[in-house]
């Protein structure tokens, strides 16, 4: 019952995850209007905002999905802390941001538009939270149908917005009036569905609580380093134009983070329940996982490999052709991007925070050093470059951290044989005369048949799978 159930998860949470991409739609319409250096100073602004955003939530989300997806009779008590933690931190991040901007050396019309997005920031940070209370709950249901609201109104307002022409400031405005107005919904939401909101004042409690809540903050403040500081380097060292150029690639990249974190928040509560009750299960699960995402990982690189260029001019027009280069790059990280996102999961639900911490920070350190080498060198490809060679580090370093945790999952079957089944398929592919799409086409085909020939799935997934597949025919 509980494997149906998981499953059930997994289906909804990627259709929630899925919904993102209205956002990833909304930014390539922004791009498309706003040109490339006004696109530019807008992602500059997510990217400025977003190296703080961490300290408005400080771990909070992730403990509350570990804590009540143990203990559902605790709810209430971990839920009203957590609030009364987060109204503190997202009132100390909207100062210490404001005050920084002041003094930022950027344009006028940059200042105001970082604190628009800074607004619009702290909403969404709140809004994360209740979620992060339904999914803790596995109410993935109710937060798929809010969230299929929240993304219809965001494109709905700000599309209309774009398409009116009014600029840069008026989208940031509406970006974070929309912000505002989903807050309020999933507010409603959670409290109705849960019950579990609310603000809580012993002190005691809100220590220990705080103390609880460290490692995941030092994970999501590392994290927070290792996505944003890019961009904010490369508008320092080159330009507004290179941002956008590079941030046009890097946006269709992050999108499809839905992947991993479909299961990031699908199996987080279940691993942390799992943890207690049955370990054998859990190291099964955490294999049968990364092979899942890996497998994945290698096919989706092979694809951004072949079609990076023409995507790149159809997304977003000839303003950013010089994006393909570095969609190509970024593509090639996918399998170590998705694989090391599912290991903090299984990492933070075993009580090992501590391990995605220290690879985050020094993965980060890493793209930092990388970064201040290649940018001025090579612009916007160097950043490319640097997150690339970062995510192959951090997928190194969360492996082992995961076989010392007593975790440990097979390379050869998790990594080499769909590494094996690329390489080969894209050099077939890349020696044939064919335009780019039916390229594509080849390179899945002959990516499935290699996967089959070195036996990536084993018998029982085999079996799972046919088995599925039978219940939903009987279902029709």
């Amino acid at each position: 019952m509980k494997r149906v159930s998981m499953v059930r998860n997994i289906l909804l949470s990627g259709i929630a995850r899925a919904s993102d991409a209205v956002l990833l739609l909304l930014l390539v319409l922004a791009a498309r209007q706003l040109g490339d250096e006004r696109y530019g100073r807008f992602a500059f602004g997510l990217a400025f905002v977003g190296l703080f955003e961490v300290a408005a939530d400080f771990g909070l989300r992730e403990l509350v999905i570990r804590e009540v997806g143990r203990d559902r009779g605790r709810a209430r008590w971990f839920v009203s802390h957590a609030m009364t933690w987060k109204a503190a931190y997202a009132a100390l991040t909207t100062l210490l941001v404001g005050g920084i901007t002041w003094f930022l050396p950027v344009s006028s019309e940059q200042k105001v538009v970082i604190w628009i997005l800074l607004a619009a920031a702290i909403f969404r940070s709140f809004r994360f939270f209740f979620r992060s209370v339904l999914v803790a709950h596995e109410a993935f249901g109710t937060e798929t149908r809010t969230l299929v609201i929240e993304r219809t109104v965001l494109v709905l307002v700000c599309g209309g917005v774009l398409l009116a022409g009014y600029g840069l400031v008026p989208f940031a405005l509406s970006f974070a009036a929309v912000s505002l107005a989903n807050t309020a919904l999933f507010l409603f939401v959670a409290q109705r569905s849960t019950g579990s909101l609310g603000f809580a004042r012993e002190g005691q409690s809100l220590r220990t609580l705080f103390q609880s809540s460290v490692p995941f903050w030092l994970t999501a403040a590392a994290m927070g380093l290792y996505f944003k500081l890019d961009s904010v380097m490369l508008s320092f060292l080159r330009g507004d134009a290179e941002v956008g150029w590079y941030n046009a690639a890097y946006r269709i990249i992050e999108g499809t983070v839905v992947i991993p974190s479909t299961l990031y928040y699908a199996l987080f509560p279940r691993l942390s329940a799992l943890y207690t009750e049955d370990p054998g299960a859990l190291r099964s699960v955490t294999e049968r996982g990364l092979k899942a995402v890996i497998g994945v990982g290698f096919l989706m690189a092979g694809l951004g490999t072949l079609l990076a260029d023409p995507l790149m001019l159809v997304i977003y027009g000839s303003d950013f052709a010089p994006s393909g280069i570095s969609f190509r790059i970024l593509s090639a990280s996918l399998p170590f991007f998705f694989g090391w996102s599912l290991m903090i999961v299984v990492l933070n639900s075993v009580h090992r925070a501590n391990m995605p911490f220290l690879g985050l920070l020094t993965g980060s350190l890493l793209n930092v050093a990388l970064n201040l080498w290649l940018i001025p060198r090579h612009g916007y490809v160097g950043a490319s470059i640097a997150t690339a060679v970062a995510e192959v580090f951090l997928f190194a370093f969360l492996w082992r951290a995961l076989g010392a945790a007593g975790y440990r999952s097979s390379v050869v079957g998790c990594l080499l044989k769909p590494a094996i089944a690329a390489s080969v398929s894209i050099a077939v592919v890349f020696a044939l005369p064919l335009v780019p799409s039916l390229r594509a086409l080849l390179f899945g085909l002959l990516f499935a048949g290699m996967l089959s020939v070195l036996r990536f799935v084993d018998g029982e997934e085999r079996a799972w799978i046919a088995e599925r597949i039978r219940r939903i025919g009987r279902r029709r």
